[in-house]
């Protein structure tokens, strides 16, 4: 076994073992959109991705307090590439990705959005 299959393997285990800090969720990754002329509709084709996650750090970020952000711990594997097009759903609400914060072949960091 090579060393990234054996650090894979530790992820998902580690994954595993924090039980109910890790959350069953839903990653949405928006792979293309297409527009046609003669109807004038955009056609949107999207992946879901079901993995675990670890979801931190609840803060309110505007003035107002309508924004809410937390950071989300999500093994790369699973997911492969993500950015600010994707959304990711858990406990029935969507969240929208903001800025990767560290991302790495095994493990992706980032924070995500949602309006209040």
């Amino acid at each position: 076994m090579s060393y990234s299959g054996l650090i894979n393997t530790n992820i998902n285990r580690a994954f595993n073992m924090v039980k109910d800090l890790a959350i069953e969720v839903s990653l949405s990754k928006k792979s293309s959109a297409s527009f046609d002329f003669t109807t004038d509709v955009v056609t949107t084709v999207a992946t879901t991705v079901l993995t675990k996650a670890v979801i931190t750090d609840a803060t309110k970020t505007s003035k107002d307090n309508t924004v809410i952000k937390k950071i989300a711990m999500l093994s790369t594997k699973n997911i492969g590439e993500i950015s600010g097009y994707d959304v990711l759903s858990f406990d029935n609400t969507t969240w929208r990705i903001g800025p990767i914060i560290n991302s790495t072949q095994f493990v992706t960091i980032a924070e995500i959005y949602k309006e209040t």
